[in-house]
């Protein structure tokens, strides 16, 4: 008996050394009331107004920092511009049927350890371009029964990693983490499997970024954010939406109903995260260091109080904790007829900018 007793107690007191607890990050219950601040999550704000000319126009842009440019590119066009001053550097990739042709702009990365970016071609390829606009080649990459992947991120020099939704509710697969030549390395598989003869295509199934060179990957439905490893997929932390959404198992019915995190930010001081509830957009801070979470309206983007300027959705999370948001000049020209033009020196391109021109990137640093 004191044998037994001896190894349970051992058996104890191993299991509360070797049990890590898992943060869980709650949702409020109510709406909140007070909008979201940029001084709230960054110390620095400021904004690149990108070159305008024929070559270069770009309408409803979506914006990367890729070491001292930004990369900017519509449904028609790719273009290079100067992280510091906007101008314009180059176009980078066209649309068509040559070898050498992108099929879609949109769906695009960086590779940070080969100094290329990557666009979807067909048939899963991935088409891979300089910074220099000169064409690399292609690479292949895994694909499943139903569709190609629809996020691609680099794990790290020797290793991509793929996610694949569950458009039918029998994808096998989850995660592939695939080399450069796109032989499979491993397979994290889906277990989450639903009955039905719907195909759901969400561009907004899942997430990935990077903090402190590591990779995390959420899925939508499913509240654990998880690190991406060589050998297993570790969970990291949990964004405790459910008890306000609906079951993974219904989310081929109501997956309009269901709240949708759009992206996440973290640093070394901050966990926050964007999310629809209540047909209310709102906004999550936790405080790693006090370990309390901070929530705020995010109806129309993030209020620049630093500046005192316009509010601005973020819409890119880059490697090194800068956050990207993108102002259309017209906006920026129907805030000043409202407002008059700023003061602040660090707003002067204000005076000169016209509805037609190419939009304003706002850089939120710490």
């Amino acid at each position: 008996m004191r044998l037994i007793k001896l190894f349970l107690f051992i058996l104890v007191i191993f299991s509360s050394f070797s049990y890590e607890k898992i943060l869980k990050i709650d949702l409020p219950s109510h709406v909140p009331k007070e909008a979201a601040r940029m001084s709230k999550l960054f110390c620095k704000v400021r904004y690149v107004p990108l070159e305008t000319t024929e070559e270069c126009l770009l309408s409803y842009i979506h914006v990367q920092k890729i070491q001292d440019y930004i990369l900017a590119w519509d449904y028609n066009s790719c273009c290079l511009f100067s992280a510091r001053d906007g101008r314009f550097v180059r176009r980078i990739g066209h649309i068509g049927d040559d070898p050498e042709a992108v099929y879609s702009f949109y769906e695009n990365f960086y590779n940070p350890y080969d100094g290329l970016l990557y666009f979807l071609g067909v048939n899963g390829v991935q088409v891979k371009y300089g910074l220099d606009g000169k064409y690399a080649g292609k690479m292949k990459v895994p694909l499943c029964t139903s569709a190609s992947p629809q996020i691609i991120a680099p794990l790290d020099s020797m290793t991509f990693c793929a996610f694949f939704a569950n458009r039918s509710g029998q994808e096998t697969k989850k995660i592939v983490l695939f080399d450069n030549n796109g032989n499979v390395k491993k397979e994290y598989p889906n277990n989450n499997f639903v009955k039905t003869n719907k195909y759901i295509l969400d561009t907004a199934d899942g997430l990935m970024y990077k903090y402190n060179d590591n990779l995390y990957f959420k899925e939508k439905f499913v509240d654990t954010v998880y690190q991406v490893n060589n050998n297993q997929l570790e969970a990291k932390y949990i964004l405790n939406i459910t008890p306000y959404s609906i079951p993974y198992q219904e989310r081929f019915y109501r997956h309009k109903e269901a709240i949708n995190t759009i992206s996440i930010i973290e640093n070394d001081v901050n966990i926050a995260f964007d999310y629809n509830k209540s047909g209310v957009n709102q906004l999550c801070i936790y405080n790693k260091h006090t370990d309390k979470s901070s929530y705020y309206l995010y109806e129309n983007g993030i209020i620049d109080d630093i500046n005192k300027f316009m509010p601005v959705r973020i819409s890119t999370t880059c490697d090194d904790g800068t956050c990207l948001g993108v102002l259309n000049a017209s906006d920026i020209c129907d805030y000043i007829e409202k407002n008059g033009i700023p003061t602040n020196p660090n707003l002067n391109f204000t005076k000169t900018i016209s509805s037609d021109d190419n939009p304003v990137v706002v850089f939120m640093e710490n």
